[in-house]
This record gives structure tokens, sequence and C-alpha cells, in this order.
């Protein structure tokens, strides 16, 4: 076998082992999340919102896409009293689970 012949596929050989690898360790850093986004796992969530003072409120959801999606539209639906100082001073999520 000539050498330039050898030579590409020895690179053509290595090519394909390189995108194997890629594809395992892909697979396996893949999160859960990856299930979410394609709607077969669903999250429940909840957190609390720290308002003026001492003052804290809970909210809470179900259907989420992951705890990701759960923090953002939970962080959104501020629901601090519109009263005095309405908004919250910061948000805690207190869980996140997957469920079917």
């Amino acid at each position: 076998m000539p050498h330039a012949a050898r030579s590409r596929r020895v690179s053509f050989v290595a090519v394909i082992c390189r995108v194997a690898v890629t594809a395992a360790i892909g697979i396996a850093l893949t999160p859960q999340l990856t299930m979410a986004q394609a709607g077969r796992v669903s999250y429940s969530a909840g957190g609390t919102h720290q308002c003026s003072g001492q003052r804290v409120c809970v909210v809470s959801g179900s259907f989420f896409k992951d705890c990701i999606d759960a923090i953002e539209s939970l962080r959104a639906r501020d629901c601090c009293p519109s009263s005095r100082s309405g908004t919250s001073g910061g948000f805690t999520l207190n869980y996140c689970i997957a469920g079917n």
C-alpha cells in the first residue's frame, strides 16, 4: 500500500474515532434538562420573594421545562404587596422537583 493511501486511511480512522469519542462524551455530559426540553419531564418548583422588612411571600408552579425555566418564571412572579416598596428585594428557589 502506498504511503499516501495509508496516511489518508489512518487520518480517516482518527477522525472517526474522534467523532465517536466526542459523541460519547456529549451523551454522558448531557443533563436531564434535555429530556425536559423534549417534553418527557416537567418540573414543579417553589420559591420565596423577600419583601420589605422581614416580610416574605411564596410563589410556586408546575410544568416548567427545567429548573432554570422555573427560576426565571417564579422570579418574575413578584408577589410582594404593591404598597410601600412593592418589589422583591431578592428571590430564593426553595425546591425544584422533576416529575412526569
